[in-house]
């Protein structure tokens, strides 16, 4: 799941994960725990929309969106695993 804010021309732009070293990381979650876990922590509760991707079509939007990185399950309750944007390119190489 990656958390969406719809914009008023109708796209939607992925939520980022929190990052201390100021880096544009998308945030994307695995289970509703941790969904709900960065909705607590970044948006006081308050529901976002979700898209939800499956694992090809995930990185491939990953490798061409303008980020630096993406974060699965960034607020816990499981451990926070992030990765560059190029490992997107190395995962659909190596399918």
């Amino acid at each position: 799941m990656v958390p969406v804010k719809e914009q008023p021309d109708g796209k939607a732009l992925p939520l980022a994960a929190p990052d201390s070293k100021k880096r544009n990381l998308v945030a994307v979650f695995t289970y509703i725990d941790t969904f709900n876990a960065y909705i607590q922590s970044e948006h006081q509760g308050v529901a976002q929309a979700a898209t939800f991707f499956t694992g090809e079509r995930f990185f491939t939007w990953v490798r061409d969106f303008p980020c630096d990185g993406f974060v699965f399950n960034c607020c816990g309750p499981a451990r926070p695993a992030a990765f560059a944007r190029a490992f997107a390119d190395e995962v659909l190489k190596n399918g």
